[in-house]
Formats: C-alpha cells, structure tokens, sequence
C-alpha cells in the first residue's frame, strides 16, 4: 500500500513539476517569492510551510534534471529568477504540453519588471478565482494577431463565456498610439479590456483617451487591485464597477 501511494504521489508531483515548467515558460519567467504562490494556488498542502517545502523540492528537482534555470538580476535585488531551460522546453514540447513551435528565447532585460507584474496579476486573479484559461502574450504572439494584449483569458458569465484582454501598462505612450490601440481593441472581438495601471495619473490619461472611441476600457491601478483585491474599482468614462463583480459573472461590457 505504501508503494502503492508513493508511486501516486510521484505521478502527481511530475504532473505538477510540468505544469510549473509550463507556466514558467508562458509568463517567460517567474521570481523566487511567485513560486509559493503558483504552488498554493495548485495544491492542497494543508499548511503554507508545507506548501513552501513542495515548492522547493520542485524547484531543485527541476534545476537539478537541467530543466529550470536560476539566476539573478539588479531589477529584483537578490531575488531569484527562474526560466525554463531549452531541455525543459522540448521536454514539455516531446509530451505535447507546449506546442512544437516553442523555442526557447532570452528575456528581455528592458520588460523585467512589466513581465513580473503581469505574473502577479495573473497569480491573484488565479487566487480570486475570477478567470478561466489564461493565454500568456508569449503564446499569443505565435499567432499573429491584429493586436497582442498581455493576456487572454475567459469570465464565465451568466449567459455566456466572456473573452477578456489583459493588459499591464507603467509607461505613458503617445496619443496617437495609444488611440489606435483602443480603436483596435473596441472593434475587435474581446468582450471586455481590463488595464491593469502604475498609478491614477495614468489611470486618468488612459481613461480620458479611451473615452473617444472604446467603451469596454476599463482601468484599475495595479497596486490597488493587488492590495485591495474584490474591493478594487474598474473605472473607465462611463461607468464603474468592483472586481468583485468579475467573480459573479458580471460585466459592463
């Protein structure tokens, strides 16, 4: 019986060392203090130090066999990151986890810090339960899309199954292109666009903008939706609503 169990709980840790791996790779990469957070949200340990003792007999198990990489940037001072390895990329790819067009490509040092806050976007909305499959820019992009957001993911609604457009904005980009994002966005076929922002200074430039041609904007600032949570505001010129209305299968759009 003990065999018996133990081989479970071994198939059980490949399945989820894969699917780390995999959300390693979708996101392009993940920091030290993310990967208790991804292993939370995937398991049922029954303590958080459990949990942090699962997380890090993954990680060295998976940086052991070649698969994950670590390494450090001056971004995030003596935190971790971690990338998936080319191995770790063919291995996914050989077990059909990844699709065959998946290479492996070096992080861009000019997005770091973009590219760790659309991690921790993700990994709250995963803990509030608000979306359903999440599809990472780094797929996305594969694709050859009119306009590639940051993510995609679903809001199962009330009557239907809602597509909704991630993105994280920190910087102030020019009028020009920022109305042609939002002519593209309010004519394609997302139901709703949610802009996760730096700050209400930008909140109030975006939203000022959108309100010429896209009414399924809207805007939250990031650091009020990751301390705040379900009582975090999604404002654009018209309208307003709580993210905890997302979870009710809600919407303005």
């Amino acid at each position: 019986m003990n065999n018996l169990n133990l081989t479970i709980k071994e198939k059980f840790g490949v399945v989820r060392d894969n699917e780390f791996l995999k959300f390693c790779y979708e996101q392009k990469f993940v920091l030290k203090k993310q990967v208790d957070s991804w292993f939370l949200l995937n398991g049922d340990f029954g303590s958080a130090e459990s949990c942090k003792r699962v997380a890090r007999r993954s990680v060295l198990r998976l940086l052991g066999y070649g698969l994950l990489s670590g390494g450090s940037d001056r971004v995030f001072g003596k935190s971790k990151i971690y990338e998936v390895t080319k191995l770790g990329i063919q291995k996914l790819v050989d077990q059909g986890i990844l699709p065959g067009d998946c290479s492996y490509v070096q992080k861009d040092n000019s997005t770091l810090y973009h590219d760790s806050l659309v991690t921790s976007v993700r990994l709250a909305c995963g803990h509030l339960g608000i979306f359903e499959n999440w599809n990472s820019e780094r797929i996305l992009k594969s694709e050859n899309t009119e306009i590639t957001p940051d993510a995609i993911t679903t809001l199962r609604s009330k009557n239907k199954n809602l597509t909704i457009a991630i993105e994280v904005e920190l910087t102030q980009k020019s009028k020009q292109r920022l109305r042609d994002i939002f002519y593209k966005y309010q004519t394609n076929s997302y139901d709703l666009v949610l802009y996760f922002v730096l700050n209400q200074n930008l909140l109030e430039f975006l939203k000022k903008l959108a309100a010429e041609c896209a009414r399924k904007i809207y805007f939250c600032v990031l650091e009020d939706f990751l301390n705040h949570q379900l009582n975090s505001e999604w404002v654009n010129q018209f309208d307003s609503f709580k993210t905890e209305k997302l979870t009710k299968g809600e919407n303005n759009g």
